[in-house]
């Protein structure tokens, strides 16, 4: 949702320059600016890519609330994520019993995490600061559970990820990023299903609202691998798709398009 947030400002601003500075050499890095590293980037810092000076063009005094941009984005609810406020005393509770599902679920695995360490780093660390505890703690937390991977990440890595506005993510979706088989939801218990028993009319919409993510997805795909082969560049596809360049090479190598 932050990337989508991100995509929707960077066309609105590179709209804007077009407009106000036709001709200028002024451009906007997209790959670059839908990262959180990118929009931190400091004034007087050198852009390794370019090899040109970063410098400050202007500062507004208007607070962006990105929360209210994340919440009032078209698909918040499809995506089936929210941004993360405050948790109250019952989602603790409910954040906490998932920390145990995660870690049943690394021990199921044999804590072979192999193309889900990243992802399920970020998860447990989301979920570690949605069960109340403060960002050093939960931190930590994720830095002893990344030492029982089979591979571990490096300890900047999981710092990095910590970096990472922490999101409330609903059952559905930590099941189909981590692709939790039936078979480990049935012996995690509660991690396969929502808080509460789930109605035949619910079950319902949580399968169309599935099918329609991977629908929207293969589109996405498909059309990440049609610019691909016109263009002949990642880079210029991903400007033109409006995604990150490593979206790109994740797409191309899961389709055999690229080793």
């Amino acid at each position: 949702m932050y990337e989508a947030v991100a995509r929707d400002l960077c066309k609105k601003v590179g709209e804007l320059i077009s407009v106000i500075a036709p001709g200028s050499n002024l451009e906007l890095d997209l790959c670059a600016s839908i990262t959180g590293c990118g929009l931190t980037r400091l004034a007087g810092t050198t852009n390794q890519k370019t090899k040109r000076p970063v410098r400050l063009e202007y500062i507004h005094g208007t607070p962006l609330d990105l929360a209210k941009q994340c919440e009032n984005a078209p698909g918040a609810n499809q995506r089936g994520i929210r941004f993360k406020h405050h948790s109250n005393d019952n989602d603790k509770t409910i954040m906490k019993k998932r920390i145990e599902q995660l870690q049943g679920l690394a021990k199921l695995r044999d804590y072979d995490l192999t193309g889900k360490r990243e992802l399920f780093a970020y998860i447990y660390y989301s979920t570690c600061i949605g069960a109340g505890y403060d960002d050093n703690t939960a931190v930590n937390m994720t830095l002893k559970m990344n030492e029982r991977f089979g591979s571990p990440l490096r300890g900047k890595e999981v710092t990095r990820i910590a970096c990472r506005k922490p999101y409330k993510l609903t059952n559905a979706r930590i099941i189909d990023d981590l692709a939790i088989s039936e078979d480990e939801q049935r012996s995690l218990g509660t991690v396969a299903s929502d808080q509460t028993p789930g109605t035949g009319r619910s079950r319902n919409r949580n399968a169309k609202r599935d099918a329609a993510r991977r629908d929207q997805k293969r589109k996405r795909d498909e059309t990440i691998i049609a610019l691909w082969e016109k263009l002949q560049s990642i880079n210029k596809a991903a400007k033109d798709a409006g995604v990150a360049y490593g979206t790109v090479k994740k797409v191309l190598k899961s389709a055999g398009k690229i080793a």
